[in-house]
């Protein structure tokens, strides 16, 4: 496979501390059986685990303790999109499974975001797409084929920005009477401030690219299984934005306006080793509980707090994929053994880029053995 960005998004020394920071050391162990020595294993899909995922890959194409053969095998993460921050420039995909395919901006689009990702895995019978990025679980609709691995928690909150009209708190009921309608009326249920707590502005809605697990999660979690923008007429509809990224709300916009943000993105950005797209917002509270370290967990602690929009990131494997038992050696766990992720190798990365690792319980989803990973979980 061949892989020319002509701009990278991050800078040389994020990546140059990454490899230099001694994350490269992981433990020995059994792994699923591996069947092409040198693979080169292409991954799309989720913006919201993009650089996370280049982190990780990066770490596991240099590993010596899992990524044993001889060649290495290879991960490749095609960005969601090509425009800045990630990437920009053509990724050309090609290898034994896969004949030349270039995504660029004059030719085939990367998919964007989970559902996408998903999507076009499940469409892939060439070999070009690998496996998948996912930061929504497995959905009934998913085929048999399609096994979902767990790997680290997030959460999903809601941002505002400097002197808004927002309180700081909002109940889910709040969240979900502000983005769907009346559908007699077609306009929100709630659509001023004042009528939950805050200074009296009409609420401006924003909310994540529908191909983006993010949408996906917003739904079924935080809205109880409604949808963004259920019974609107045209003049109260949300303005959809790429997902974690608060550049494009208007200025006029600002002080009444809401929209989903990642706790992991927002505290990546923070720390500075991604771009930083959070214009100034902060987080909300939902239910009175503020997305943090304390709260993010799959249990709650006796005495503490679970935060409602928690949720697993994932990444998605295909049974019937050409590279699937070399994709279970990089992200996948069978009763043979973990492979990398799920042996605790990218702890480190996954910390570094605001996600919360797993801890080493019960592997689920017909899986004896535990590990770091939770294959096909329910929803937290």
């Amino acid at each position: 496979m061949k892989l020319n960005f002509t701009k990278l998004a991050v800078t040389a020394g994020v990546l140059t501390g990454i490899a230099g920071s001694g994350l490269m050391a992981t433990p020995a162990h059994a792994v699923p059986a591996a069947s092409t020595p040198g693979a080169t294993l292409t991954a799309v899909g989720s913006d919201t685990t993009y650089w996370m995922m280049y982190g990780i890959h990066n770490q596991y194409n240099v590993d010596n303790n899992v990524n044993t053969e001889s060649p290495k095998d290879r991960i490749i993460n095609v960005p969601p999109v090509l425009t800045a921050p990630f990437p920009s420039g053509a990724v050309t995909v090609a290898d034994s499974d896969c004949a030349a395919q270039s995504y660029d901006v004059n030719n085939l689009t990367p998919p964007n975001g989970s559902g996408a990702g998903i999507t076009a895995l499940n469409n892939d019978a060439t070999g070009c797409i690998d496996f998948a990025r996912s930061s929504r679980g497995q959905k009934v609709t998913d085929p048999a084929s399609d096994e979902f691995y767990a790997y680290a928690l997030d959460a999903l909150s809601w941002a505002r920005f400097p002197g808004s009209h927002s309180p700081i708190n909002l109940t889910q009921q709040n969240l979900i009477d502000i983005y769907t309608c009346d559908p007699i009326t077609g306009a929100p249920f709630v659509s001023d401030w004042s009528t939950v707590g805050g200074a009296a502005g009409t609420i401006k809605k924003y909310a994540p690219q529908t191909s983006s697990g993010t949408y996906s999660f917003f739904n079924s979690k935080i809205l109880n299984g409604a949808t963004i923008d259920a019974g609107c007429d045209i003049a109260h509809k949300s303005t959809f934005l790429e997902e974690h990224d608060a550049r494009g709300v208007l200025s006029t916009d600002k002080v009444d306006a809401i929209l989903p943000f990642s706790y992991a993105q927002w505290t990546a950005a923070g720390k500075a080793v991604i771009a930083d797209l959070r214009n100034l917002t902060t987080l909300g509270s939902i239910n009175s509980v503020k997305p943090g370290a304390s709260t993010i967990n799959e249990v709650a602690p006796v005495g503490g707090f679970h935060f409602l929009g928690t949720r697993y990131v994932f990444n998605v494997a295909k049974t019937t994929a050409p590279r699937y038992n070399d994709v279970m050696r990089f992200t996948g766990i069978d009763n043979a053994g973990p492979g990398f992720i799920c042996n605790n190798g990218a702890t480190k990365i996954i910390s570094l880029y605001g996600f919360t690792p797993l801890k080493k319980l019960a592997t689920g989803g017909g899986v004896t053995i535990t590990s770091y990973c939770r294959k096909n979980p329910a929803a937290l």
